[in-house]
């Protein structure tokens, strides 16, 4: 697929076969790691994600929820599941407990007047993916809203963590202040309205499912800049002397501009 520099409406298939510099792939390629199998928790945020932007018709379209009446724990109720998910084909299966909790942190995102307020902002641009040159890299970032009356960038978040004191370790852990300065300057990079501000909707796994909002300083997002555009710098640097560091799965294909 050959994509120009700009906003492409794309699966999340397409998406992650693009070769293109993600934050997160970077950061894979920084600590040595290969990305494996996603964790039930990834898979909850993602169904959260497709309920919250694609509703649930986009929802069923990528995930399937098994009925109470099945059990996991049977003979009966494994065979039951094997069936289903031979019919799903490439759909993941949500266990009840895991698409009850989706539900539950839908209800209280819905529940929550800010998360809710920020989350109906910029409709017209929900869930796009950005494609520019950073660096010298091709780089890429999915962005789950751009609320352009307020120069904001959304994104959603679910967290096993229970209040805004604790997420607070998630952003450097997952390197979220890193993602909100790389997906800021992807906007600017492409012609579109100016956004300046980046801001975390953030929801708990854990019943009652508490929600808040996260909004990154501008020291923060410098932070994040600084250290994304060295690791950027620092993969260019492998990859134009064709050295075995650039062999990581993933970000070696990424383009470079010459």
């Amino acid at each position: 697929m050959t994509l120009d520099p700009g906003i492409h409406t794309m699966t999340d298939a397409e998406y992650f076969a693009a070769d293109a510099m993600s934050q997160s792939s970077l950061g894979d390629w920084v600590i040595g790691k290969k990305r494996g199998k996603p964790s039930r928790s990834m898979v909850i945020g993602s169904a959260l994600d497709a309920l919250v932007f694609d509703g649930n018709q986009g929802y069923l379209q990528r995930f399937h929820p098994i009925d109470d009446n099945v059990s996991m724990a049977t003979k009966k109720g494994k065979a039951r599941i094997a069936e289903i998910k031979k019919d799903c084909g490439d759909k993941e299966i949500l266990r009840p407990d895991e698409w009850k909790q989706v539900y539950g942190m839908l209800d209280a995102l819905r529940d929550n007047y800010e998360a809710s307020r920020w989350l109906k902002e910029g409709n017209d641009t929900a869930q796009v993916c950005v494609f520019a040159w950073i660096e010298g890299v091709w780089c890429k970032g999915k962005i789950d809203k751009a609320a352009r009356k307020r120069r904001t960038l959304i994104d959603l978040k679910s967290t096993g963590y229970l209040n805004a004191s604790q997420f607070a370790n998630s952003i450097i852990r997952y390197r979220y202040d890193v993602q909100a300065a790389m997906y800021l300057d992807l906007w600017d990079a492409i012609d579109a309205p100016i956004v300046t501000n980046f801001v975390n909707v953030v929801v708990s796994s854990k019943f009652p499912h508490p929600s808040w909002i996260v909004e990154y300083t501008d020291e923060q997002i410098a932070t994040g800049r600084r250290q994304y555009v060295a690791e950027l710098r620092l993969w260019r640097k492998y990859h134009d002397t064709d050295t075995a560091a650039a062999t990581t799965d993933g970000t070696a294909k990424c383009a470079v501009a010459v």
